[in-house]
């Protein structure tokens, strides 16, 4: 069954962590300024994997900072 889970950027060391709390803490809240990135995955598979590959993709793209926000949504 497809679900959701959400992974930061951390901004210190760029690695890619398990969100731990909501969108607002780490925008506007408690943990305002400890990420550069939020990627969210909606899918059965490994949503941890599927993460890194998209912030992998970014990364080596040089566009990790360059948009507010990117939404891809595939039909399957």
């Amino acid at each position: 069954m497809p679900h959701t889970e959400s992974f930061v950027i951390n901004k210190k060391s760029k690695k890619l962590l398990k969100k731990n709390g909501n969108s607002y803490d780490y925008w506007r809240g408690k943990k305002k300024d400890t990420i550069i990135g939020e990627i969210e995955v909606f899918a059965v598979s490994n949503h941890q994997e599927e993460a890194k590959k998209i912030h992998t993709l970014l990364k080596e793209n040089d566009i990790e900072n360059k948009y507010f926000k990117i939404r891809v949504d595939i039909k399957s």
